[in-house]
């Protein structure tokens, strides 16, 4: 099931997220702007999708956030009948213009004091061998895994045998 995996993402940490919903939303700072974005679209009020742009501009938590730490880009899922943004990832921009994920241990914290929803990692591993013990433990649904070390992730869909 998992054999296909690349193998050096299971050097190191690794952590495992159950994807719930789909995780296409972004928020960033350029300058004193917030943009926000769906998929490759930059969003705003004339083509809000489903209330977004209005949650990111009215929720201090997150441009608090983006004020202290204007290199972030925060993804993750928009939960419209909820009215709540999950935040799946935090990247950060580089001087040298590259992006790095940062690592769950690190950013939970910060967006935790700011009152921004993060989703949790369901486990971690540390330097397994192979895919034995994830294909046993995990159950049928969408799985993302997370090498902050290698900055690597790979997401799997798992079908019922």
């Amino acid at each position: 099931m998992l054999d296909k995996m690349d193998k050096k993402i299971l050097e190191g940490d690794l952590f495992v997220f159950k994807v719930q919903t789909e995780e296409k939303y972004k928020v960033y700072q350029i300058g004193e702007e917030v943009c926000c974005m769906y998929k490759s679209e930059k969003l705003d009020f004339s083509n809000d999708k489903d209330g977004f742009c209005k949650y990111i501009f009215l929720n201090e938590g997150v441009r608090e956030f983006l004020e202290k730490v204007p290199t972030a880009i925060l993804s993750g899922a928009w939960l419209p009948e909820e009215k709540k943004f999950v935040v799946t990832d935090v990247e950060v921009i580089l001087e040298n213009e590259e992006i790095i994920f940062q690592n769950f241990e690190v950013y939970h914290h910060f967006l935790a004091f700011f009152k921004i929803n993060y989703r949790m990692p369901i486990a971690r591993f540390c330097d397994l061998k192979d895919t034995y013990f994830l294909e046993r433990m995990l159950d049928t649904g969408t799985w993302k895994f997370k090498n902050y070390d290698n900055q690597m992730q790979q997401t799997w869909k798992i079908k019922s045998t």
